[in-house]
């Protein structure tokens, strides 16, 4: 599994496996990709930062930092 992240885009991937994406369907605001099969092969976020507000871990909130300049 991979997280891609684009913060200036304010997006984020997460890729499940390799695959050749034949169909993109928008599930609960989230865009997800999948094979010929049906297989999901990622998962797109738009407006993540966003998203990762109502999202905690051990009761604590995450905070974005990018370290890129």
């Amino acid at each position: 599994m991979q997280l891609i992240v684009d913060l200036r885009a304010d997006a984020a991937y997460l890729k499940f496996r390799k695959g050749r994406v034949v169909l993109t369907r928008e599930v609960a605001g989230l865009h997800v990709d999948q094979d010929a099969r049906g297989a999901v092969l990622g998962v797109e976020v738009l407006g993540w930062t966003e998203h990762l507000r109502h999202f905690r871990v051990a009761g604590r909130p995450v905070s974005v930092v990018s370290e890129c300049s």
